[in-house]
């Protein structure tokens, strides 16, 4: 079994991202941050958020906060991230369940795969 070599970090933003360098540890810290960013400063407790984190129980992000994240995703690393179209995907417990982790994973696969967008399987 060979895992997929996680090397340098990618840039951010609109700048092409190598897919050798696709690095979804940094893909985690970007939604980490950006979950930050949609929550609000305002928010009072210190939210540690890995891979492992689920946007249900351990976020407890609504989903209002989610279509922001998703925009905010959209708007970091281009079209090719199609949210709702992988959500389409996904049936109700997978969705419910779904982790910081799972969401890196297929950013990556997306800004991996040149086509556009469908055809990414789930989580």
């Amino acid at each position: 079994m060979s895992a997929p070599s996680e090397s340098a970090s990618p840039e951010v933003g609109t700048a092409q991202l190598d897919t050798a360098t696709i690095d979804t540890g940094a893909i985690v810290e970007t939604i980490a941050r950006l979950v930050h960013e949609v929550i609000g400063e305002d928010i009072d407790f210190d939210l540690d958020i890995s891979a492992d984190s689920s946007f249900s129980e351990d976020i407890e992000l609504e989903s209002i906060e989610f279509v922001a994240l998703g925009e905010q995703l959209q708007i970091t690393y281009g079209e090719k991230i199609d949210l709702v179209g992988w959500f389409g995907e996904l049936d109700l417990d997978e969705i419910i369940d779904l982790t910081v982790g799972e969401l890196a994973e297929f950013i990556a696969a997306c800004l991996a795969d040149e086509a556009p967008a469908g055809g990414h399987g789930g989580a």
